[in-house]
């Protein structure tokens, strides 16, 4: 049995701090505390039943979710990984069957419409692969942050697979989202425009640091 903090305190530096600024999210719990959107995948952007069998596939139109405010380039796959372990990883923090993409989509882009400070997934690997899990935030003016599911990202393993929760907010617009991975898919999409920083100073008042026991 271990813990993990997630350093809400970042939040504490994000209000303070006079030059950019960037965190890495390690918990969904993060989200609790903010206004948020999250796509489970389960469903299509019109809100209908994405029904797959396990082990299929579907192709994804790039826009499916544009009115949800976030676009792919190039278009992914829907996907209902069939092994066991992936299913025991995702049923600890995603949902129950679908998840993104599929093993042939290993290099894309995730593109904001809408305002967005925070974002993170529920992340299932099989670390067999050499390829770490890596996402890239991007603003109006380049980079932003970059972070990979290894060390503190990873809660735990089920035989070959690790799990856990991995994600980046900033001090600014976050445009763009620049994925690599290898044998690894994605389920539980979070992100926010995170609140004025008076709002946030009030939320984060109670729970600067948010702990997880295993």
């Amino acid at each position: 049995m271990r813990s993990k903090s997630i350093i809400v305190l970042g939040i504490f530096l994000f209000i303070f701090s006079p030059s950019a600024f960037a965190e890495v999210i390690l918990d969904a719990n993060f989200f609790s505390t903010i206004p948020h959107s999250l796509v489970t995948f389960e469903t299509d952007g019109s809100g209908l039943p994405v029904l797959l069998m396990p082990g299929e596939s579907r192709s994804m139109p790039y826009d499916e979710y544009a009115a949800l405010g976030f676009t792919f380039n190039p278009s992914i796959k829907w996907v209902n990984d069939s092994g066991f372990s992936t299913d025991a990883a995702q049923a600890i923090g995603g949902s129950p069957h679908n998840g993104i993409p599929s093993a042939l989509s290993d290099d894309y882009f995730i593109h904001f419409s809408v305002p967005v400070r925070a974002f993170g997934f529920w992340v299932t690997n099989n670390s067999t692969v050499p390829e770490i899990p890596t996402f890239e935030a991007y603003g109006a003016n380049g980079l932003i942050e970059t972070v990979q599911f290894t060390g503190a990202a990873i809660d735990g393993t089920i035989r070959m697979i690790e799990y856990g929760f991995l994600g980046i907010m900033a001090d600014q617009d976050i445009t763009d989202v620049h994925t690599t991975k290898d044998a690894t898919m994605f389920d539980n999409f979070m992100y926010s425009a995170v609140p004025e920083p008076a709002t946030l100073l009030l939320l984060g008042l109670g729970a600067v640091i948010l702990r997880r026991k295993k």
